[in-house]
């Protein structure tokens, strides 16, 4: 008799916590204007892998890497977008008459402030692995999208084998960020947290699959996005693979 119970096989994940005063994660980002998204871009997450490996811009290792990966994302906490701008010198710039002359124009950008991000990541465990061994000792200095946004707590959490779905870890997993550790007694959990999930039937679409890294080419992949109670608070660490 049919007893109702499905074993499904627990798969390994790769858990990456993005805290930080600033990141940006540009999804159109063009020209004068480079903005961000309100959630890590894929093309950014695997920049950061890439750029912990030692990958140089236009690797083809890059790209393999984006596609080895299944990628979910909860946003711990939203951020809120701050609009920056600097002035950039153009040399030798060509006027109407001809004539050439330098110029400056102003530069825009955008970056999102205290947001916090659960990053799931599935894929065989030989390449989580080597992931979490170089978020740990990375080639280069790592940032969340831009130079200038550095981490206020280490990227890499943990390898899990606890669950049978990126899905299943966003639901379960412990609600966790910097300010519930630094200010217990004030800072309040949100009732519902919003996930994004690699899903070919998505409803919704992100341009940030890389393609041709050096010439910022990107395709686009299917995603869906729902919203989940928020878990309990962390009070433990997971136990890792």
């Amino acid at each position: 008799m049919f007893s109702g119970i499905i074993n499904m096989e627990k798969i390994p994940l790769l858990l990456l916590r993005l805290e930080a005063p600033l990141q940006s994660w540009g999804d159109r980002a063009r020209w004068r204007y480079r903005n961000t998204g309100n959630e890590p871009t894929k093309s950014g997450i695997v920049g950061l892998l890439s750029c912990a490996l030692g990958y140089k811009r236009g690797d083809s290792r890059i790209i393999d890497l984006d596609k080895s990966l299944k990628m979910g994302v909860r946003i711990e906490q939203e951020g809120e977008i701050l609009e920056d701008f600097c002035t950039v010198k153009v040399e030798n710039f060509t006027r109407a008459n001809g004539k050439s002359k330098d110029k400056t124009e102003l530069i825009y950008k955008d970056y999102l402030q205290n947001a916090c991000f659960l990053v799931v990541l599935s894929g065989e465990t030989s390449i989580l692995k080597k992931l979490k061994n170089a978020l740990l000792r990375p080639y280069w200095s790592l940032y969340l999208g831009r130079k200038a946004c550095v981490p206020s707590r280490p990227i890499f959490d943990s390898i899990i084998n606890k669950y049978s779905s990126i899905e299943e870890a966003l639901e379960k997993i412990s609600w966790a960020t910097e300010f519930n550790f630094l200010y217990p007694e004030d800072f309040v959990a949100p009732e519902s947290l919003r996930c994004i999930v690699d899903d070919p039937n998505g409803e919704l679409t992100r341009n940030d699959i890389i393609k041709n890294s050096p010439t910022r080419i990107y395709g686009s992949r299917r995603v869906k996005e729902y919203w989940i109670k928020t878990p309990k608070i962390l009070i433990e660490i997971e136990k890792t693979v």
